[in-house]
């Protein structure tokens, strides 16, 4: 984890994300301005379910994941993300809870920014509403081709489908990170796919087999997308 972060190197690594960095530069500047450094350890919660809203987030370093306790107790991971990556902004604009808990996956730094701040900005000017919601309209969508790729027979098809989508998303948070590896557990994977882990490490040993992936320790890398995603939909 990063010591220091500079306001210039934070500025550049969330500029090269597709909605902060479509954001007016007015906006941007203003977010930037009230933003404040914070740094969680591995575990440690960010945000815990049911807790009112605090303010809009990102990640910088580390990676940190959202997941839900049902009402059986069993604990539903949705994502794993990385840096570049900003949540929090629907509850920050309309006070809704998240519904969700927040937490450090590993050693984390993140920005925040406090609803306070964010509530001034957009008082200020009220046309900021409709882009700071595009991110959070842009996540529903990922959430219901979440539970469509949950919905597959396929064990394989379910696994490949999933890290599809992490890999998709977090070029869209960080495009200089199309190579670099995603900081998601074979744990994490099995509570996305609501398989076992013993599946899942099959599975990924058998897609590492097409040279589509290779797995590290508590990480996978894609190596070849347009492999990946053609080893999804055959096995759907």
């Amino acid at each position: 984890m990063r010591v220091r972060w500079s306001p210039a190197e934070i500025e550049v690594l969330l500029n090269r994300g597709a909605w902060f960095g479509e954001l007016p530069l007015s906006l941007r500047r203003e977010l930037l301005g009230y933003a404040r450094v914070k740094r969680f350890k591995r575990g440690a919660a960010i945000y815990n379910q049911g807790d009112p809203p605090r303010g809009m987030w990102a990640v910088l370093d580390g990676s940190v994941c959202f997941s839900k306790i049902g009402g059986s107790g069993h604990e539903v991971i949705y994502y794993v993300g990385g840096p570049g990556m900003w949540f929090g902004m629907l509850g920050a604009l309309t006070g809704l809870p998240l519904g969700l808990t927040v937490a450090a996956a590993i050693d984390s730094t993140v920005l925040w920014i406090r609803r306070a701040d964010v509530d001034r900005i957009v008082q200020h000017e009220p046309r900021n509403v409709l882009p700071l919601l595009r991110a959070s309209l842009s996540r529903a969508v990922d959430l219901i081709d979440a539970v469509e790729v949950v919905t597959r027979p396929s064990p394989t098809s379910r696994v490949a489908a999933r890290l599809m989508m992490l890999w998709r998303q977090r070029t869209r948070e960080d495009p200089l990170a199309a190579n670099a590896p995603l900081r998601v557990t074979q744990s994490h994977l099995a509570a996305m796919t609501a398989l076992s882990r013993q599946s899942v490490s099959r599975v990924l040993h058998e897609i590492a087999a097409h040279k589509a992936i290779s797995v590290g320790f508590k990480e996978v890398t894609v190596l070849a997308p347009d492999r990946l995603e053609e080893i999804a939909n055959a096995a759907a």
